[in-house]
């Protein structure tokens, strides 16, 4: 068994030996995905289970009631993607571009990294994201909103673009990244600050 340790979060692995699938049907278990060409996808209460998808491009998906585990994404493209009340455990994002991805009612169930991934302009609505490590990611703009992040690391990034601010509570930052949060404070509660500080 292999495992991806980010932080302190220990994130479980598929195996490296899988077929190679195009991946059709409800269930996506146990298959390698490679280059797939999968923009607009629309997945409805699709069970995805030990599975490596390599530089596959999901722009644009639409998945509702999807459930991810044990699953790795590496240089996939996700911009865009639209998930909603589905949840996802023991995943790997590396690489990947989820920009303006929203993730509306998305519960962590498991552990769950995001590593050297863009998240700009990227939303989570509701949900408990709290086994999570994001580390070395773009967030310019990230937006949380009413979710639960109570034990996620956010140590590597840089936070000064985050919008939500309120639901960091109980997020582990790095001190260099104070300064970051309250220039993310200021922004959100719209303050105006005269002078240099």
């Amino acid at each position: 068994m292999e495992f991806r340790v980010v932080r302190d979060v220990r994130v479980m692995l598929p195996s490296d030996e899988l077929d190679e699938s195009a991946g059709e049907g409800d269930e996506l278990r146990g298959v390698r995905v490679v280059g797939a060409q999968w923009q607009r996808a629309e997945w409805d209460r699709r069970a995805v289970g030990g599975v490596v998808f390599e530089r596959v491009d999901l722009s644009s998906a639409r998945w509702s009631g999807v459930k991810v585990e044990r699953t790795r994404f590496t240089g996939c493209k996700l911009s865009g993607l639209a998930w909603s009340d589905g949840s996802l455990g023991n995943v790997l994002f590396e690489d990947c571009r989820l920009d303006y991805a929203s993730f509306r009612q998305v519960d962590v169930v498991g552990p769950v990294t995001f590593v050297n991934c863009t998240l700009t302009e990227a939303s989570v609505v509701g949900g408990r994201w709290r086994t999570v490590a994001v580390e070395s990611c773009r967030l310019e703009g990230m937006e949380f909103d009413g979710c639960d992040l109570r034990g996620a690391d956010l140590r590597g990034n840089l936070l000064s673009g985050v919008r939500g601010v309120e639901s960091l509570r109980g997020v582990t930052v790095a001190a260099e990244q104070v300064d970051q949060l309250a220039a993310a404070l200021v922004a959100d509660l719209g303050i105006t600050v005269d002078g240099r500080y």
